[in-house]
Order: C-alpha cells, then structure tokens, then sequence
C-alpha cells in the first residue's frame, strides 16, 4: 500500500503542471498541500482512547505522501524559485535541501522520543495548532492578495506568488 502511494505520487510529480499547475495558484497549492497533510494529521489522532486502525493509518499515509507533501512541497520550491528570479537560485534552494534533509534527521528522532511517553496527545494537538497556523497564514496571504487586485493597491501580479507560469 505504501508503494502504491508513493507511485501515486510519483505520477502526480510527472504531471504536475497539468493536473495542479494550470488550476491553481502557487498560494492555493500550497495551501492545498499544507490542508491535506493537516487532515493526515488528524487521522492518526486517538478519539475517545481509541487508537487508530490500519485502514486510518494507510489514509493518512495516503493524504501525507502520495498527495499533501508532493503538491505542497512542489509549490514551495517553485515560489522560492519565483522570489529569487534574478542572480543565484542555487544557494536558496540549497539551503531549503538542507533545512528538508535536516527535518528528515530530526522528526523521527523526535517521533520515537514522543512516543516512549505515556501521554502525547498535547504534542498532537501542538502540531495541528501549527498546521493550522500555516493554513491561516496562507489564507490571509490569498485574501490580501485578492484585496489588493481589486483595489489596484501596488501592482496587481507582481507578487512572488501570484506570478502565473508561462
């Protein structure tokens, strides 16, 4: 199931730009990509002293790998792409290699740390205060950004996110 979900998103990387890129914005993918794996997220929250079954841990296996972290982390890259247009891309995008390969290093140390606890539901709910924070953040970015369009506040497009592929 897991091979399947990444093959999932594998294809879903071959054809980005015509399955997301083409409909929506690099702010609506990243929101997209931060919801879905807020909704994994969730999934493997224990409700009521229940603990998750196999069917809801493989869901949100789904959400987090073959769908949420490949469209959102696609957007990301290409918005920092899209914030340095001119001079070195390389270095910002190294530097955001490396913060991903430092995260790889860090979240499973700091996953077998939480779960030697007895009680990590108040890590839990942290962790969907923070993805929530980042969907709002993006919301409110989408907002302004639709607001000053309309108002012709600044020049309307030429915000790093809002600047369509050609």
């Amino acid at each position: 199931m897991i091979t399947i979900a990444g093959s999932v998103g594998f294809v879903q990387l071959l054809f980005f730009k015509q399955i997301w890129s083409g409909r929506f914005t690099d702010t609506q993918l990243m929101l997209i990509g931060i919801t879905l794996m807020l909704l994994a997220q969730l999934l493997v929250i224990p409700f009521g002293g229940v603990e998750p079954d196999f069917t809801r841990f493989m869901l949100c296996i789904i959400l987090m790998y073959a769908v949420g972290y490949p469209v959102g982390h696609t957007a990301v890259l290409g918005a920092f792409s899209k914030l340095q247009r001119e001079g070195r891309q390389a270095a910002l995008l190294g530097w955001f290699a490396s913060a991903g390969s430092l995260a790889r290093i860090l979240f499973p140390v700091m996953a077998g740390v939480l779960d030697s606890k007895k009680d990590n539901a108040p890590y839990s709910v942290v962790l969907v205060f923070l993805s929530l924070s980042a969907v709002g953040i993006l919301l409110w970015r989408n907002w302004i950004e639709y607001f000053t369009g309309i108002l012709k506040i600044g020049t309307p497009n030429q915000t790093a996110l809002s600047i369509t592929q050609a």
